[in-house]
């Protein structure tokens, strides 16, 4: 990353490494110039938090990225990471909860706990992060 910020190696690069890829690997998938792009942005913000290493790995590409894209505050991403492994979403799962603001409602709910004495640890915040089964 160093090099590509230096000697300003960008996107006519990256497509070009695509290229190259599909064509010395053919059949292969997952190296368009869109996935590389993606996987420099995680390297980049993975690497950056030792938190959020050993989770990624927990969980599918596809999850990881939408988590990284959607999210950028790093204990909003731990939050869905986490959520994502225990309960099992699915990608539309976790879009469904980002886009619902899942955490923020979580962060919400928290804060009334704290004020008034109550856990977390059972009641409406859970019921906040179990997807509806009945949907």
């Amino acid at each position: 990353m160093d090099k590509q910020q230096c000697l300003g190696w960008g996107k006519s690069v990256v497509e070009q490494l695509s290229k190259d890829i599909q064509k010395e690997y053919p059949g292969i998938k997952g190296f368009s110039t869109t996935n590389l792009w993606n996987m420099r942005f995680f390297y980049h913000e993975i690497q950056q938090n030792e938190k959020l290493q050993p989770l990624v790995g927990e969980i599918s590409w596809t999850k990881n990225i939408l988590i990284l894209t959607k999210c950028k505050d790093a204990l909003e991403r731990e939050f869905y990471l986490l959520h994502v492994k225990k309960f099992g979403w699915t990608k539309d799962v976790l879009v469904h909860q980002i886009e619902n603001k899942t955490y923020e409602k979580y962060l919400h709910q928290a804060k009334l706990a704290v004020k008034i004495g109550s856990t977390t640890d059972d009641g409406p915040i859970n019921e906040l992060i179990r997807p509806n089964r009945s949907t």
